[in-house]
């Protein structure tokens, strides 16, 4: 999945952001949003349909050096 762009056309909403999320495991593109946790974390958040069945993931920034 190295280079796989998960967050396609994000736009500010609200307190985060709104655009559509690729999930592999799927593969289909949802509706999305994601937000800022703190400096290093965001939550990435997929649904089917509206707010219902939705799946999130929080992703954890690197720090240089790490892989």
């Amino acid at each position: 999945m190295v280079g796989l762009q998960l967050l396609q056309d994000f736009a500010p909403a609200g307190q985060g952001w709104r655009g559509k999320v690729f999930v592999p495991d799927l593969n289909r593109t949802l509706t999305g949003s994601a937000r800022t946790i703190d400096a290093n974390h965001i939550e990435a958040k997929g649904c089917l349909i509206g707010s219902i069945l939705c799946k999130s993931q929080v992703w954890t920034r690197l720090t240089q050096g790490e892989s």
